[in-house]
């Protein structure tokens, strides 16, 4: 609680903005992430896996902090671990021992 404290009397916010920031910022990832994987740009994968690993450290930093589990929190990792496992999931993957059949006839 302290360390959250000092970090909101730093930044000049109260302890409710602080985590409506920490919410922001998780909620703009997320959404900045699902429209660069809809628009199949290259780094599609590459943006939704930071966004993941940040929705999991900002749960994991409020139950550290706050020393509470609450539901949101709790949910924010679950959500970070799921939606790591989707793009490990959807990451092609070299298979060099297995050959190619030539496509078409005959």
């Amino acid at each position: 609680m302290l360390v959250s404290m000092s970090a909101a009397a730093l930044i000049g916010l109260g302890m409710g903005r602080v985590g409506l920031v920490l919410a922001l910022i998780v909620a703009v990832t997320q959404g900045g992430a699902a429209i660069v994987l809809v628009a199949h740009r290259k780094l599609g994968r590459h943006a939704a896996l930071a966004a993941a690993l940040i929705a999991i450290v900002w749960g994991a930093a409020t139950i550290a902090v706050v020393n509470v589990a609450t539901w949101l929190s709790g949910g924010m990792v679950a959500l970070g671990v799921f939606e790591t496992m989707l793009v490990a999931g959807s990451t092609p993957r070299k298979n060099p021992g297995r050959k190619r059949r030539p496509r078409g006839g005959a």
